[in-house]
């Protein structure tokens, strides 16, 4: 009888978000993964786009800490 697969934790600590994104901006993203020599994590990508809207917006300040209200 097969084994039935474990499930597996992430390798990093965090909050997972579901985010759901046009056909055009995901094609475009695996796009520009797939020219790289090196291809980052969807997850980095996101990470860093997140922070630096955030960032722009006031919610962190520039060492990537929450800002207090």
């Amino acid at each position: 009888m097969a084994k039935k697969p474990e499930n597996k934790k992430p390798n990093r600590a965090g909050k997972a978000i579901n985010v759901w994104v046009s056909e055009e901006v995901a094609d475009a993203l695996d796009s520009f993964i797939a020219a790289q020599r090196f291809p980052p994590k969807k997850t980095d990508i996101v990470e860093s786009c997140l922070i630096e809207f955030l960032k722009r917006e006031g919610f962190l300040d520039a060492d990537g800490n929450p800002i207090a209200e």
